[in-house]
């Protein structure tokens, strides 16, 4: 056990490192404290539940206290707002989610990994069945229509017609744009914010880097890794429940889970992260092979300044982010399409 429990401190550790670099960066430095100040709470009480005698179920009890509290604390408005809330349950579901799949290894056993596979091939099926009434249910779509130039019509006629802008019904949505396609109903989706703040040169080259992701099957790769990533997962995991190494009893199983569990999981989700980063210079590729790569400078100069260049470290970004830096997007960009060198004095 303290083998796991020296690796569960590194990856602790290192992101701990990773998120206080955040607060010297961030524009929004409440937030990043807040975030730290969660992760050094729920860290305490797992080594509190590992090195004391204390009953697990008072644990979670201070635990969840403890992180309604620091809510409250930093609650700025009187009434919570969604973007508030939605922080809130973000924070609280790595830990009801780690007592979930406990639960379901101890009692399940060997049948988990296939238990865990189904639930995740069974919410894909949901996406696909939900998906839609979810987004008119919070969002108003219109169908956008633009002047498109010999260039966009030969991509893909079907595409024409799947361009919509968005607007958030109830909240306020940034600068943004995605393309959804997990099996038919091809969509690219774009704020009202981002289409009113570019011209119309920039909107087609977001317009074709989002393309881009559909041409190179970007979401179909990132599903097959999220199922290998479970199936490695609960195998793994699995791997835990049969060795009685840990000692027996559902307390050492359980911390045995989570010492092994979390830096098990940092390390998929740094995998995920850099394909996903790589599946951007890609899709931006892509724009400029399609000769709108000046365009696509300029649009995301303007999206980074809107959102903030440099809200993340460089560090934490590489590790955690699903999007390069803008800067170094920007200047890779820069490079690849060979463009003005005066372009680069915005930066």
């Amino acid at each position: 056990m303290i083998y796991l429990v020296i690796i569960f401190s590194i990856a602790c550790l290192f992101r701990l490192v990773l998120m206080m670099l955040n607060i010297y960066v961030a524009r929004r430095k409440r937030e990043e404290v807040e975030d730290v100040l969660y992760f050094l709470w729920s860290v305490s009480m797992v080594m509190a539940l590992y090195m004391s005698n204390v009953q697990a179920s008072h644990l979670f009890l201070t635990w969840v206290v403890g992180m309604v509290v620091l809510s409250l604390m930093f609650k700025v408005e009187k009434k919570w707002s969604r973007y508030q809330l939605r922080r809130f349950v973000g924070v609280f579901y790595p830990g009801i989610s780690i007592i979930v799949i406990h639960s379901l290894f101890y009692q399940v056993g060997a049948w988990v990994w296939g238990l865990t596979l189904s639930v995740t091939l069974l919410s894909l099926i949901l996406y696909k069945l939900y998906f839609k009434k979810l987004v008119h249910r919070y969002f108003t779509l219109t169908p956008y229509k633009m002047p498109f130039d010999e260039t966009l019509n030969t991509i893909d006629e079907s595409l024409n017609n799947a361009l919509y802008m968005v607007k958030g019904k109830n909240f306020y949505l940034p600068m943004n744009a995605l393309f959804t396609s997990l099996y038919k109903g091809k969509r690219v989706m774009m704020s009202e914010k981002l289409i009113s703040r570019l011209n119309s040169l920039e909107v087609k080259a977001i317009i074709l880097h989002e393309f881009g992701h559909y041409k190179h099957n970007h979401l179909r790769i990132r599903v097959v890794l999220l199922v290998i990533t479970v199936m490695v997962y609960t195998l793994v995991l699995q791997s835990i429940y049969g060795f009685n190494g840990f000692g027996e009893g559902y307390i050492n199983q359980f911390m045995a889970l989570i010492f092994l569990g979390y830096p098990l999981s940092m390390v998929g989700e740094i995998i995920v992260y850099r394909i996903a980063q790589i599946q951007e210079y890609q899709a931006d590729d892509y724009v400029i092979n399609n000769h709108a790569g000046e365009a696509l400078f300029r649009a995301l100069y303007v999206i980074g300044r809107a959102q903030g260049m440099s809200h993340k470290h460089p560090l934490y970004q590489w590790f955690f982010e699903s999007h390069p830096r803008f800067k170094k997007r920007l200047i890779t960009i820069h490079q690849a399409a060979k463009l003005d060198p005066s372009l680069l004095d915005l930066l």
